[in-house]
């Protein structure tokens, strides 16, 4: 029998800055973007742990129980974005390539995680853009060390989200703008190993500096500064198993689950 214990992976979103990287006079034609963006970032990840209760006299089997848990580590994941600007709209896409994680208290050593958002915007001011997310995420879970029955919090899970944010440029001094983001997304989270899913909540916002150099490769810009997104499921699973030679699920419950992932972010995009 295999469990759904959860280890939660935040998903990083970006909200589209193609704004940055724009000349002031382009909103009457097609405008088309890239990025590269390397965000620092300090991962602190929800994990299922573990403990084993001993036999009793009303329980003659060792009983697991899980239970949130959270483990840290300071990794470089690199962020690629695209898209087309014409008139008021904006239509992107961000890439989150493959990064791993790893932990000594993980069984089996690493967490890996990928995931891709696809952004409608609309320019509500020539400063403000509103904006539509889809955002998809997967990650390959090990368990927590120390399972007695690792096998079964080892699964692969996947993530999917619709939310709605905020992005806006606001002038400091010639060619340079401060930036800001902030989006909000419910989601549903689902297991390989299972038909379950359960919900939870993504928040995210950004705030730094951007620099436009004209004339640069067409325009080009660059940008840094700090981004937060949190990753919550509010009623995250736990379990308690019998072991018997084919585990026997006892019970089931839930406990808040969060990872949060934060850190310096800086780029560069051009626009053509």
């Amino acid at each position: 029998m295999k469990s759904n214990a959860l280890m939660v992976t935040a998903m990083a979103a970006l909200l589209p800055l193609a704004a940055s990287a724009q000349s002031e006079s382009a909103m009457d034609r097609a405008q088309f973007f890239v990025s590269q963006r390397v965000w620092l970032a300090d991962w602190e990840i929800g994990v299922v742990d573990s403990r084993i209760i001993p036999p009793s006299a009303t329980q003659p089997t060792p009983v697991l129980q899980t239970f949130s848990g959270r483990v840290n580590d300071r990794r470089v994941m690199p962020l690629t974005g695209f898209g087309v600007s014409l008139d008021r709209w904006t239509l992107s896409a961000t890439v989150g390539w493959s990064s791993e994680f790893s932990d000594a208290r993980l069984d089996g050593g690493k967490v890996s995680r990928s995931e891709y958002d696809i952004n409608l915007g609309y320019a509500v001011t020539p400063n403000v853009t509103a904006v539509l997310i889809y955002k998809a995420g997967k990650s390959d879970i090990p368990a927590a060390a120390g399972s007695a029955a690792p096998q079964l919090f080892r699964d692969k899970q996947r993530l999917r989200g619709v939310g709605l944010g905020l992005s806006g440029r606001f002038p400091v001094a010639e060619n340079l703008n401060a930036y800001a983001s902030a989006a909000y997304s419910p989601g549903r989270s689902r297991f390989a190993s299972t038909d379950e899913s359960f919900n939870f909540r993504y928040t995210v916002a950004e705030a730094g500096l951007g620099y436009r150099i004209p004339g640069a490769f067409g325009n080009m810009s660059i940008t840094a500064g700090y981004r937060y997104q949190n990753l919550d499921f509010r009623r995250g699973p736990v379990y308690s198993f019998a072991l018997t030679p084919a585990p026997v699920e006892l019970a089931r419950g839930t406990e808040r689950i969060q990872s949060a992932t934060k850190g310096f972010i800086a780029g560069v995009a051009f626009s053509f």
